[in-house]
């Protein structure tokens, strides 16, 4: 389950990045509109977007956000251009 409430539920298996990406590039409004999307996804106070982390520009283009609990440390990257996403 999604835990924002005003969300969809994403795919078993799924994460947000793709989706946020083609909502980015005009492809899809299933989360919120492209004007918020490139609005989360434009450095709003240097490296953060609204949420997210952004960095570089054209191809080099990526985002991604961390998260920690006691004992635990997760990152994902996305790099919307190469349609790979990386978790550690």
């Amino acid at each position: 389950q999604s835990p924002d409430p005003t969300l969809p539920d994403p795919p078993a298996g799924s994460d947000r990045g793709p989706e946020i990406a083609a909502t980015r590039a005009g492809r899809s409004t299933k989360l919120f509109s492209r004007s918020m999307a490139k609005e989360m996804l434009t450095v709003q106070k240097a490296p953060t977007g609204l949420g997210p982390w952004v960095e570089g520009t054209g191809r080099q283009f990526r985002f991604g956000h961390g998260g920690d609990n006691a004992g635990f440390h997760a990152d994902l990257i996305y790099l919307p251009n190469s349609a790979r996403a990386s978790r550690s």
